[in-house]
């Protein structure tokens, strides 16, 4: 299997306003294949909730490192969205060139309408996912989907990074970027060696997440917060959360 070692680019990424999912999704879209950025790994905790029968869903697959990790493990009935077609096709690839064992379902799409049915899924994975989310609104659209498409009891695994101020480094991006007009804890990445602007990130609080869920129907049944690596190899807060859907979302 021959893999382009490159990256799609894509000019002119400033935002107008960090209230656009879409364009955090065309952020993510110029990344190619196996060059789409996963840094975080699956946390053991995580097999104590989902069964190798369970059908779960990655949100936000890339190119579908989380998914094969599963497959290694004996899970079967696995399906994955990303907006990046580069990843997904690099995804379906691998299952023909490997000959994986196993029922896939890779599909293109933005995570505020995820294809996929009502009540059709027993876990959700989200892995490193929400630090792409910048808005307030698209992450309330997000979780009511995944409120959605998991089944009464379902349970969602959200690993993803948190604010870390008491790192300088940190600290002055959380502030710069509220200067900016970004809520706290968002903030640019810069590409070091062109010096153009690659993609908005956001870090959490435990308040931020734990509001999130409540607000979405789901019941925190395990939190904890430890060191993780980042891309660029910095060392800061992670938060790892076991979460279960107790009640669905009126829409009304």
């Amino acid at each position: 299997m021959k893999i382009q070692n490159k990256y799609e680019t894509t000019k002119n990424l400033s935002f107008s306003s960090a209230k656009n999912i879409l364009q955090s999704a065309r952020d993510w879209d110029k990344f190619y294949a196996s060059n789409i950025p996963s840094s975080l790994e699956l946390n053991p905790v995580i097999f104590n909730y989902i069964r190798p029968e369970d059908k779960i869903l990655d949100v936000g697959m890339g190119f579908g490192k989380t998914i094969f990790d599963l497959v290694k493990r004996g899970y079967r009935n696995l399906s994955g969205v990303d907006t990046n077609q580069s990843g997904i096709v690099f995804a379906k690839e691998t299952v023909r060139n490997f000959n994986l064992e196993g029922n896939f379902k890779f599909l293109t799409g933005n995570a505020n309408n995820l294809p996929f049915e009502n009540n059709s899924q027993n876990a959700v994975i989200t892995q490193a996912f929400w630090t792409t989310i910048v808005d307030n609104e698209a992450r309330q659209n997000v979780i009511n989907e995944i409120n959605r498409v998991l089944k009464n009891k379902g349970v969602l695994y959200i690993a993803d990074f948190g604010q870390t101020p008491q790192i300088q480094k940190y600290r002055t991006r959380y502030e710069t970027g509220r200067v900016k007009g970004y809520d706290y804890g968002t903030f640019e990445v810069i590409n070091e060696k062109s010096g153009e602007l690659e993609y908005l990130a956001h870090h959490y609080t435990k308040e931020e997440f734990s509001k999130l869920l409540m607000n979405a129907g789901f019941r925190i049944e395990n939190y904890t917060i430890s060191p993780v690596q980042t891309r660029s190899g910095n060392v800061i807060d992670g938060h790892t959360i076991i979460a279960r859907k107790i009640s669905e979302i009126n829409k009304d």
